[in-house]
């Protein structure tokens, strides 16, 4: 049965000799009680920003990517239709970008960097003779929204690439975890080191903590995806 938000919770409060919430009492819980559900959020967030590769985080597979459709004349496109801080993906994978008409190609697109494209393509793109032709590069640009093409698109292709997502805070009592159970433990190991410390028990915060390392070192070599080119977005 997947572990919930009050689960962990109440994980974290029992390791503590806490009292612990139920269903009811969730929704207004007092003095650590409700310290410890920030805990538990804040000990997700370190396990979510700790790496962006996580394979719970990845948004978009070989078999349905995420997409975004090209228009004719047009260089620079958004990763999403919607762009906000809050909707931003963490991470790109620019080993993943391909092209598709629909109809007869589908190529990889290789990346080069803004300033590569600025020294050897950008006087070619941007001659006002220039009537585009099929994109053969993605281009990093300097801002973590927008994605390049080079040359620039003379018609409508489908651009695909796989992506990383931030995690959700945890909200409601039976929200469940966003990663397999079986790592529940390293997610409380982190819960009760900011209980401990809160508490300040400096031993036990120490011991909370190196739970938690280990922990995590063990979900980055089972759960993250083979290391290529990424792109880090903030």
């Amino acid at each position: 049965m997947a572990k919930t938000f009050l689960d962990i919770i109440n994980l974290v409060l029992q390791d503590a000799n806490e009292v612990q919430l139920t269903e009811t009492t969730f929704l207004s819980p007092r003095g650590l009680q409700s310290f410890a559900k920030e805990a538990v959020n804040r000990a997700l967030m370190d396990i979510a920003t700790s790496t962006p590769e996580w394979n719970w985080l990845k948004t978009g597979t070989a078999a349905s990517p995420n997409t975004v459709p090209t228009v004719i004349g047009t260089q620079w496109y958004n990763f999403k239709s919607i762009v906000a801080p809050d909707t931003a993906y963490s991470a790109i994978d620019f080993d993943t970008f391909f092209i598709d008409n629909n109809v007869d190609l589908f190529n990889n697109l290789p990346v080069i960097s803004f300033d590569e494209w600025d020294t050897q393509f950008r006087e070619r793109d941007e001659d006002v003779n220039s009537v585009g032709d099929t994109p053969k590069f993605v281009i990093e640009s300097n801002d973590s929204n927008l994605f390049g093409l080079t040359p620039i698109p003379d018609a409508v292709f489908t651009i695909s690439f796989r992506s990383w997502n931030d995690a959700n805070v945890l909200a409601n009592a039976l929200d469940t975890l966003p990663f397999p159970d079986r790592y529940f433990n390293t997610l409380v190991a982190r819960g009760r080191y900011y209980l401990w410390t809160f508490k300040e028990n400096d031993f036990q915060a120490s011991v909370s903590d190196r739970e938690y390392r280990d922990g995590l070192n063990r979900m980055k070599e089972q759960l993250t995806t083979p290391k290529g080119r990424k792109m880090r977005l903030v």
